[in-house]
């Protein structure tokens, strides 16, 4: 029982002799861009989106330091320097903490190829050198953010993926991410102030960031009034920017999604009834769960499931053989349109060579179906007397 899924290298196999071919090689509706899927672009800007995020987040920390960390201080402000939003006011550093957050938030859907996560980072990074020639001006942050934009716009061909179904579970992932990031802000704020009133243990910090998300004053006071307007002011809008992405997240409309409706559920039945006694799998193209995919002559359908950007199919396609190909390559575009990963578990040795032929996938054999005929199977005398042995223990004890 072979399973197929997308190859690490860029190279499709050869096809074989009389097969729909175009002169370059390329099957004339196999979906485009899967070579373009193996550069490094996407990864490289989710990575250094999360690293100008540290930075922005850090930046906004770093003045707590001097008076304790002089070395450490100085190390993080000649980094700081030439990163976006370095030149913000002080007035304007929680601003400079959302940022970072945010570009943390979306460093995920960069490397997915998400094409609304490429425009919320170039947006960022544009209003970073903004506020930089703003607030100074400071030319350098201002020019780096400049060229980070300008480079995400070289390569924005690169973040082609629309977005993924919107799901209200999202919002309970995101809460807790954001919280814990909110609280470990908080705890280093307090941990790099020099200023505190007291010797404080780790749990009266603990419930002082924590109350400082809902607005409320907790244990932990510092000898300057600007240093605890300013803890109270992070660690407030901290705890407002959590609610209302939750909230946002929670109360969208979910989309819609092309769930199997009677007309298909009909029509698949009937290509069961022609062409399923070769897949023993083939009736779970009928789960309700699934969503389906048809070739473009109608005569064959891929059922498949969406779970952690993996495009997810069982079984051979329903349907002709003949007509496996377009519904392949329907497949194989819809995965492209989102950059998810394309995977077929326990369809046959014939279907995984069509899809390593048309797709450019690769097989792996994993194991193998038995079937037994209820009707003229029977048990051994031996397990007989053991299982009515059994049986009988259990009803003495209990």
């Amino acid at each position: 029982m072979p399973v197929v899924t997308q190859r690490k290298d860029e190279h499709l196999p050869a096809r074989e002799p009389g097969g729909d071919q175009r002169a370059d090689g390329q099957h004339p509706s196999r979906p485009a861009g899967r070579r373009g899927s193996r550069r490094l672009a996407p990864a490289i800007a989710g990575w250094l989106s999360v690293l100008v995020g540290l930075a922005d987040i850090a930046g906004q920390l770093a003045a707590e330091l001097p008076g304790r960390y002089p070395q450490l201080a100085r190390g993080l402000h000649e980094a700081g320097a030439v990163m976006p939003g370095a030149g913000l006011a002080t007035a304007a550093r929680v601003a400079g903490v959302i940022t970072g957050l945010l570009l943390l938030m979306l460093s995920h859907g960069l490397r997915r190829r998400k094409h609304r996560a490429w425009q919320g980072v170039t947006a960022l990074l544009a209003a970073s050198a903004l506020l930089d020639l703003l607030h100074g001006p400071h030319v350098t942050p201002a020019l780096v953010s400049a060229a980070l934009t300008v480079i995400l716009w070289c390569f924005r061909r690169e973040f082609y993926a629309v977005g993924d179904p919107r799901t209200r579970w999202r919002a309970l992932r995101v809460l807790p991410a954001l919280l814990a990031a909110d609280t470990v802000i908080g705890l280093a704020f307090i941990a790099l102030s020099r200023d505190l009133a007291g010797p404080y243990g780790f749990g009266q910090r603990l419930q002082s960031a924590a109350f400082g998300l809902a607005g409320v004053s907790g244990p932990v006071r510092f000898l300057a009034q600007d240093r605890g307007d300013l803890f109270t002011a992070t660690t407030g809008s901290l705890g407002l920017f959590t609610a209302v992405v939750t909230a946002c997240l929670l109360l969208r409309p979910p989309s819609q999604t092309a769930r199997l409706t009677e007309a298909d559920a009909d029509q698949i039945r009937d290509l069961l009834a022609r062409h399923g006694a070769r897949d023993s799998l083939g009736h779970l193209a009928l789960r309700r769960d699934q969503n389906i995919i048809w070739s473009p002559t109608g005569k064959s359908c891929i059922a498949y499931r969406v779970a952690r950007g993996v495009m997810l199919a069982s079984g051979d396609p329903a349907g002709d053989p003949e007509a496996w190909p377009g519904a392949m390559h329907a497949f194989l575009a819809e995965a492209t349109r989102h950059a998810w990963v394309p995977a077929v578990i326990g369809c046959s040795e014939l279907a995984a060579a069509v899809w390593c032929r048309e797709g450019g996938l690769a097989a792996l054999q994993i194991g193998d179906e038995a079937i037994v005929e209820a009707s003229g199977c029977t048990l051994p005398e031996q397990v007989l007397q053991d299982t009515e042995r059994v049986r009988g223990g259990h009803g003495g004890r209990g």
